[in-house]
């Protein structure tokens, strides 16, 4: 089998961290960011959009836990 693509990532980021992930998502990397459901209540995450069909799910959570070391989840995106 072969993947055509990458639909959705979930990755946790830490609860308090949303408006700095929107920065470097939105404002570093230049995607768009969904967020109008996470900012009215009505879901737990919001998404960074990459591309029509790839999106990274973020979810700020109390339960992220920092790297200790450089080896940690992450998402290598080419453009």
């Amino acid at each position: 089998m072969n993947a055509r693509h990458i639909d959705h990532v979930n990755l946790r980021i830490p609860e308090d961290g949303a408006d700095e992930a929107r920065e470097f998502y939105g404002q570093q990397l230049g995607f768009g960011s969904e967020d109008a459901l996470y900012a009215a209540d009505e879901k737990p995450f919001f998404d960074v959009r990459l591309s029509a069909t790839a999106v990274i799910h973020l979810w700020p959570t109390d339960e992220f836990e920092a790297p200790t070391k450089t080896n940690y989840d992450h998402v290598a995106v080419v453009v």
